[in-house]
C-alpha cells in the first residue's frame, strides 16, 4: 500500500489565489480531513459547489481507480463492439485457450509455480496437503505485460474465472453468468 500525505499551508494573501485547474483523483481513495480554511469544491449539476468545512471532519473521495462495475457477458461484448473496450482476460492460458471472446487479450494475474527453491517446494507441499495440485503464484509479469499491451487511458473489462463462463452454451450462445 502507497500513501501520500499532504498538508497545505494558509495562503498569505487569498484575495490574490487564483486556485487551481479543474482535476479528478485518480488514485482509489483521498481521505481529506477538514480544517476551518476551506477551499474544495465539487462539480454539481455542472456548477462549482463551495464544500463549506467542518472542523474535525473527514471527506472520503472514491478515486477514478475505485470505478467499477460488474457486467455480464453480453454486456462486455457490447462495450468492447460499440465502445472500444479491451476485454483482459487474467484467467490461467490454458482456460483462455478453451474459450475467450474474440479480441480478447490474456495476461494471467497468477501462475503456476515456477522455481524450485526450498521455499517453493515447501509451497507445493501446502498447496497439496489442500488437494490443489497445481499451486499458484501472483504473475509478477502482470503489471509490465499489462503496460506493454494496453493503451495506459485503455477502458478494460477484467474478465476472470469467477463469475461465469465463457463457453458457448445453447441459450445464451455467448456464455453465461454464474452468480
Amino acid at each position: 500500500m502507497i500513501v501520500f500525505c499532504q498538508r497545505n499551508r494558509v495562503c498569505p494573501e487569498p484575495h490574490l489565489a487564483l486556485g487551481t485547474i479543474k482535476q479528478a483523483d485518480t488514485s482509489f481513495v483521498t481521505i481529506l480531513v477538514e480544517d476551518t480554511i476551506g477551499g474544495l469544491q465539487v462539480l454539481h449539476k455542472y456548477t462549482w459547489v463551495d464544500v463549506k468545512p467542518v472542523k474535525g471532519a473527514s471527506i472520503v473521495n472514491i478515486g477514478d481507480m475505485m470505478q467499477a462495475r460488474r457486467v455480464d457477458v453480453k454486456e462486455a461484448l457490447r462495450l468492447q463492439k460499440e465502445n472500444n473496450f479491451v476485454i483482459l482476460d487474467v484467467r490461467p492460458e490454458a482456460e483462455f485457450k478453451e474459450a475467450h471472446p474474440p479480441g480478447a487479450i490474456n495476461i494471467q494475474i497468477y501462475r503456476l509455480i515456477k522455481e524450485w527453491t526450498a521455499w517453493d517446494i515447501a509451497r507445493r507441499a501446502a498447496f497439496a496437503f489442500f488437494g490443489i495440485f497445481a499451486g499458484t503464484e501472483e504473475n509478477p509479469e502482470f503489471i509490465p505485460s499489462v503496460k506493454s499491451k494496453l493503451d495506459k487511458d485503455a477502458k478494460i473489462i477484467v474478465a476472470c474465472s469467477a463469475g461465469g463462463t465463457m463457453k458457448q452454451t445453447q441459450n445464451p450462445p455467448e456464455g453465461q453468468q454464474s452468480r
